[in-house]
């Protein structure tokens, strides 16, 4: 008799837990039946209510959560989902508070259901925006409008993840947006104190074709000092340099380049053009002291004292136009036929024939060992050049302008007429 009431007194105790537990907390049973009818409003009312009624249970929040992934679902457009997703995820950070701060047997699977949920949002949106960039032939009509905005959704589920806020840059980029596109790649600079290379690399890729090279260089320096052994980092860095006039950084990067690999013809080429540009610095000197009172550059206004500044900033010149010849006939052996190299190669040799024109003219025979004969010799090389460029690309007037110029130059009659014909001069 005893034993048997025992059993009773067992099995009702475990019956009243049962019912106490699911009495005591009847807004999650219903919220759940709602949502296994699809009734998600009605869910969400339910919930909140509970919410109300009892604050401090995590699994309220996480249910909750629950339901507005749900009604975002729901919604055809993504932008009408942001809304719901913000809220998702706040319900979802409560209930992450309260179960790390429990001692529930639990919690570790909580958490680990909630981070699940967030993934599982995450992946639908950027895979949806993801599709458009690729061209899925399943997003059919997807606008750049709407691939933003799943984009967005994602970013709004989990903020610090970094390819939502790339892909949408460039998708903004691509339309225009160019400042919005900075903008939203500078906000993860907030976010992270060593933000990855390949986002320092697009974001200083957007200010240098925006006409902010300064804001670039940084970028491409942090980026290339994480990662060295990329070609594109190295190059948008050079590219940095010159055009922001950095030319002394932009040659002691591509000497390194140059180094590590010999069998590249553009950095070559990029380096002999840099080699050129400080060359012609020291020559922008020589000009700056030989200038006359009214503009004239006679060789009698150079006095001693002058002179030996002059023949000093001469033969640096001609140092740096030494080696950038050097680079240029290594580039010819390495490259395949181009005709836009073909005209660099042209348009440097050309330069380099003004130059030694000028010096002719404004220093006396003593002071410089350049001649006619050099000049012309630069000339003729810079026309086999053009004359290469203009074989690979007749249509180019540009290229047969300029062998016009140096064809007369050189009382070359029938050739300067048929190139001028070309240059529809």
């Amino acid at each position: 008799m005893n034993n048997h009431f025992t059993r009773t007194a067992s099995l009702l105790l475990v019956f009243g837990l049962l019912f106490g537990c699911s009495s005591s907390l009847p807004g999650i049973y219903q919220a759940r039946m709602n949502m296994d009818n699809e009734q998600y409003d009605k869910a969400l009312r339910t919930i909140n209510k509970e919410i109300e009624a009892n604050p401090g249970n995590p699994e309220g929040y996480y249910l909750k959560g629950n339901i507005l992934f749900e009604l975002a679902l729901d919604q055809s457009n993504p932008s009408n989902r942001t809304s719901f997703y913000e809220d998702m995820r706040s319900a979802l950070m409560q209930s992450r508070d309260l179960y790390s701060d429990s001692a529930s047997t639990m919690r570790s699977v909580k958490l680990n259901n909630i981070d699940d949920l967030l993934r599982n949002g995450w992946s639908h949106e950027y895979r949806a925006g993801l599709a458009f960039i690729q061209k899925d032939s399943l997003v059919g009509g997807m606008t750049s409008s709407e691939a933003i905005a799943h984009f967005n959704n994602a970013i709004t589920i989990i903020p610090d993840s970094l390819q939502p806020y790339r892909h949408k840059a460039r998708i903004l980029y691509r339309d225009g947006n160019h400042e919005e596109a900075i903008n939203t790649l500078t906000s993860i600079l907030k976010q992270y104190q060593r933000p990855s290379p390949a986002t320092l690399e697009q974001l200083a890729y957007l200010y240098q074709k925006t006409g902010n090279t300064e804001r670039a260089i940084p970028l491409f320096e942090e980026a290339f000092k994480q990662n060295a052994e990329n070609s594109n980092l190295a190059h948008g860095l050079v590219n940095a340099y010159i055009e922001s006039g950095k030319h002394q950084k932009a040659v002691r990067l591509l000497d390194t380049l140059i180094t590590r690999f010999p069998r590249v013809p553009s950095y070559r080429i990029s380096y002999a053009g840099e080699l050129y540009h400080l060359g012609a610095l020291h020559l922008d000197t020589i000009r700056t002291n030989t200038q006359g009172p009214s503009g004239n550059n006679p060789a009698a206004d150079v006095d001693s004292s002058r002179l030996t500044m002059i023949n000093q900033h001469w033969s640096q010149a001609q140092d740096y136009y030494r080696n950038a010849r050097e680079q240029y006939t290594i580039a010819d052996t390495l490259r395949p036929k181009s005709a836009e190299i073909d005209y660099s190669v042209a348009v440097f040799y050309k330069n380099m024939a003004l130059d030694h024109r000028y010096i002719l003219s404004t220093l006396p025979p003593s002071a410089t060992r350049s001649s006619d004969s050099t000049v012309n010799r630069y000339l003729k090389t810079a026309i086999g050049h053009l004359e290469s460029a203009a074989q690979l690309t007749p249509e180019n007037p540009q290229y047969w302008s300029q062998l016009y110029q140096l064809y007369s130059h050189f009382g070359m009659k029938e050739k300067a007429r048929e190139a001028r014909e070309k240059a529809n001069l």
